[in-house]
């Protein structure tokens, strides 16, 4: 029983020790973006020695500086609440590490032309699509959908639209979930 006992104070007094030896906490990635929100970041936090040694036995805790941007769990599990930015923190007693976190979601769109004027039967006209994120700058790699709600007067191949017979309809235009309508006319 002895010998049991002086064996756990032995690890309680290394892993005790182990902490005072952290010299910082490394974080991978070092950079969280998320662009759509069911998006997810898994966070790595390792707490180091200068020396490359590992303290794998310690655990980090998890906070977010704005939690109305992003929000982080226990396990370092980072998930968009709205577009913005902000910094999780890693924390091992007084020693914290932080990784900046940008959430650029599609908030608004413009479809050009709108509205479309087509001749039956006639020449596709392609829709253009440009998305903005929260500060107005242009998101380049967000993908349009398109979708014609009368495809006898007009098919979507891609963006371009091809008329059909004379009628009008409209094309409901996706981006994540931001979601507009061109009105159509095709005419004899």
């Amino acid at each position: 029983m002895r010998r049991f006992l002086a064996a756990v104070a032995l690890t309680l007094g290394s892993m005790s020790g182990c902490s005072g030896n952290v010299d910082y906490i490394d974080v991978e990635p070092n950079v969280a973006v998320l662009k759509q929100k069911n998006a997810v970041v898994w966070l790595r936090a390792r707490a180091m020695s200068h020396s490359g040694m590992h303290y794998p036995q310690l655990t980090v805790s998890w906070s977010v500086k704005d939690p109305s941007v992003a929000q982080v769990d226990g396990t370092g599990k980072v998930t968009p609440v709205k577009s913005g930015r902000t910094e999780v923190v890693a924390k091992l007693g007084e020693i914290a590490a932080t990784v900046p976190v940008e959430v650029l979601l599609a908030e608004k769109m413009r479809v050009e032309p709108n509205p479309v004027v087509l001749r039956e039967h006639g020449k596709p006209v392609d829709l253009r699509v440009t998305v903005y994120d929260y500060r107005g700058r242009e998101l380049r790699d967000r993908t349009a959908t398109f979708y014609s709600l009368d495809p006898k007067v007009l098919t979507m191949g891609s963006n371009a639209a091809h008329p059909g017979r004379a009628g009008t309809t409209q094309v409901e235009v996706r981006v994540d979930e931001l979601v507009d309508r061109v009105s159509v006319q095709v005419k004899k």
